[in-house]
């Protein structure tokens, strides 16, 4: 499994215990079905802002960004 997807996993379970779903994401970004969707599939990444919003809608502490919303391969690899 790629590292992308573990860290959605983790973003996953944290919506688990929330009891939210993708529609609450959309709600609370005020973003469309399919763009949450890539999004939690791993095909594209959320900006800043939207992290920041989904840490608080999800309790996790800035510190802790990395564990949930890894960087994208491109800045990974340095391009």
């Amino acid at each position: 499994m790629r590292k992308l997807d573990m860290e959605l996993i983790e973003v996953k379970k944290k919506m688990l215990d929330k009891r939210l779903i993708n529609i609450d994401l959309q709600e609370a970004l005020g973003k469309s079905q399919p763009y949450i969707t890539g999004r939690m599939k791993g095909r594209e990444c959320f900006s800043m802002d939207e992290i920041y919003i989904l840490c608080e809608l999800l309790d996790i502490p800035l510190n802790e960004i990395s564990k949930y919303f890894p960087p994208s391969e491109k800045i990974r690899k340095g391009a």
